[in-house]
């Protein structure tokens, strides 16, 4: 069942706006994209839009001005030129500062809009381009939106016009290369794992916040710094139980883990079976 978007607006759009909504019905349900609103806002000084769920994904283009997005626990300012593409189930806060904020928009969802979105947003620019060639966006959005509002509604010639703009989307965004952070994180932990280290001591020795840390190492490396650092204690300890006839309390300390218990889970929560087990089997 689809969430309802619950939005808040202590201020709303402006007369130039001009959108559609669009609701699930039996003759578009066929077509793999669609879009439940399309438009151009032109949105003033003290704007201010807050949602808290839903199942949608937006794609926005900003035209001219800027407008401040709180998204994921960061705060991005979005200029002329850019293009956010965001999941509408994270909560955002959208706030016009200064001026105006004039914007192309589409709130999508399809079949695999998943998929294209988690690939975009794990890549080196996110979900956020600074900069963006938007003209065929912009004509693609108003496009959609004059088929809405002409005389027969075509939802597949809609389909593929959302098709068109997140193929160019996912052909702007580029496959994440590891940052300086995340390669000295990377070195500190591979170095100092057999120490007792925890994910303070590593925002540490890479002078970074932990929220911002640990969303960013996630997004590079695929897992959290916890679980590479339980991964790798696990791999070493693996090592250790075939090839030498130490106690596993003693293993536990040798790669880190605090004691004989700590190793016990670990291995289970990544192998399934205890050290013991293991040191059997193989």
């Amino acid at each position: 069942m689809e969430k309802i978007l619950k939005a808040e607006f202590k201020k709303t759009r402006t007369s130039k706006s001009k959108l559609i909504l669009d609701t699930v019905r039996d003759d578009n349900k066929k077509c793999i994209y669609q879009a439940r609103c399309v438009g151009y806002e032109y949105n003033e000084q003290g704007y201010y839009h807050k949602t808290e769920n839903g199942t949608l994904y937006l794609i926005a283009y900003t035209k001219s001005g800027e407008a401040m997005l709180e998204y994921e626990g960061e705060e991005t300012v979005l200029k002329a030129g850019s293009l956010i593409f965001l999941n509408l189930a994270n909560k955002r806060v959208i706030k016009v500062l200064k001026g105006h904020w004039e914007i192309y928009f589409m709130h999508v969802y399809g079949s695999d809009t998943s998929d294209i979105y988690k690939t975009v947003a794990s890549s080196e620019k996110g979900y956020f381009f600074e900069t963006f060639e938007g003209e065929k966006i912009m004509e693609r959005i108003m496009h959609i939106y004059d088929i809405y509002t002409g005389s027969e509604i075509d939802h597949c010639e809609i389909s593929a016009e959302i098709y068109a703009v997140l193929m160019q989307i996912l052909k702007n965004s580029k496959p994440l290369e590891k940052s300086e952070i995340i390669r000295k994180a990377l070195l500190f932990i591979n170095t100092n794992y057999t120490s007792q280290i925890t994910v303070d001591d590593i925002c540490k020795s890479v002078f970074s916040s932990k929220y911002f840390f640990i969303r960013k190492f996630h997004q590079e490396v695929g897992v959290s710094p916890k679980q590479y650092l339980m991964k790798l204690r696990v791999e070493n300890a693996k090592t250790l139980l075939v090839q030498t006839g130490k106690p596993v309390n003693e293993i536990a300390i040798l790669v880190g883990f605090e004691n004989e218990k700590n190793i016990n889970y670990a291995f289970k929560k990544v192998l399934g079976i205890t050290p013991r087990q293991y040191r059997e089997n193989y």
